[in-house]
């Protein structure tokens, strides 16, 4: 049995989550304090109370040492102290055999 590839995956995955907080919404807009992230990452903002579940967003820019958010949907319950947690990669989307040809 090889292993090799299994090493691979465990040395380039990454154990950590980074989060940050919202600082401030305007509009649809949402400027977070963190976390680490590039432009087009996935980012989650979870809502005060546990219920809901988290808010999926985009980094769309930058202020200063601040990450401007986008959400793809509303922002009920969002706001400033909100929890901010990346997924260090961009949005991607699973395809299977059934959607080749179509």
């Amino acid at each position: 049995m090889n292993i090799q590839p299994l090493l691979k995956a465990i040395d380039q995955s990454n154990p950590y989550k980074k989060y940050g907080k919202v600082i401030r919404v305007v509009g649809i807009m949402i400027e977070s304090q963190g976390p680490e992230a590039n432009i087009g990452d996935v980012c989650y903002i979870h809502a005060s109370t546990s219920a809901r579940p988290p808010v999926l967003s985009e980094v769309v820019g930058f202020n200063n040492e601040k990450i401007i958010l986008m959400p793809y949907s509303e922002l009920t319950e969002i706001g400033p102290g909100c929890l901010v947690e990346s997924e260090g990669r961009p949005l991607s989307v699973k395809i299977g055999r059934g959607l080749l040809e179509r």
